[in-house]
């Protein structure tokens, strides 16, 4: 199949399947769906609602929903011993972190690089190509159902959402991994609220609506991870599709408009 492509397609292929642009799920920092087991009993001091805080809470419903915590404690759960380890082992199997230092560096990786960076590699690759040199390289990739997949991805994708890229997928991780890091121990609440409240400003600031933030972080894990959008994804969608709809969830309970100016803008590009 290669000889079938130009020279450039068979470069542009290359690179693809050698440069790192194409990873499987677990090459990098990844999150998904833990089952956790029965809910424990709850305690702590809820949020107030329709609040800035409850708001920043909300951007991280659907992954919180799928793991059966609650959207208005930071930790999502009580910080029981029990609730420590649950948080503990999240992070742990999920994203390879165990302790505070992995946590950081995790945080790092997300806010300056995380999948967006290679959405955005891929989808400047693709973008270059015509149909035609595109089912080449498709064809060619076959073997590689992953590569397949982020290829397609980032064909549909990466035009339409222009300079957002994937970035919701990025930083609804974020915040989510603030939580489980003080559910597990490794941040105070002030250490979690200090990192979350900037990152809530961020995606306020580059989505419009809670639709467009939530579908932008559904499109980042269709990318991430084919294995993980044919084992849940279509849960997912349908807890997003609720959650639109519903005017309890915890997106419509907490308009988009709210005023988080109590943190600055995260900082996204490195110096």
């Amino acid at each position: 199949m290669l000889k079938l492509l130009s020279p450039a397609g068979r470069l542009i292929l290359a690179a693809l399947l050698t440069s790192g642009c194409i990873h499987t799920a677990g090459t990098a920092p990844t999150s998904s769906t833990p089952a956790i087991g029965d809910p424990l009993m709850l305690s702590g001091i809820p949020v107030t609602p329709k609040s800035p805080h409850a708001w920043a809470l909300a951007t991280t419903a659907l992954l919180f929903e799928m793991n059966r915590h609650r959207h208005d404690l930071l930790s999502g759960t009580a910080a029981t011993p029990d609730g420590r380890e649950i948080g503990k082992r999240v992070l742990s199997q999920w994203w390879g972190v165990n302790n505070r230092d992995d946590l950081l560096r995790t945080l790092t990786w997300l806010q300056f690089e995380g999948h967006r960076a290679e959405f955005e590699e891929l989808g400047a690759r693709v973008d270059l190509l015509s149909d035609g040199e595109f089912r080449s390289i498709v064809i060619a990739a076959d073997s590689n159902p992953e590569a397949v997949n982020k290829l397609n991805i980032a064909r549909r994708y990466h035009r339409p959402l222009g300079g957002k890229g994937i970035l919701a997928w990025d930083l609804v991780r974020y915040i989510a991994l603030c939580r489980w890091g003080n559910l597990a121990g490794y941040f105070s609440d002030t250490d979690a609220w200090d990192r979350i409240m900037p990152a809530a400003r961020r995606l306020q600031l580059t989505f419009s609506s809670w639709q467009d933030l939530q579908s932008d972080f559904l499109i980042g894990r269709e990318f991430w991870s084919l294995q993980q959008t044919d084992n849940n994804g279509p849960r997912f969608r349908a807890i997003y599709e609720h959650f639109i709809q519903d005017p309890t969830s915890p997106w419509n309970a907490n308009p988009w408009e709210w005023n988080l100016e109590i943190a600055a803008p995260l900082r996204i590009q490195s110096k």
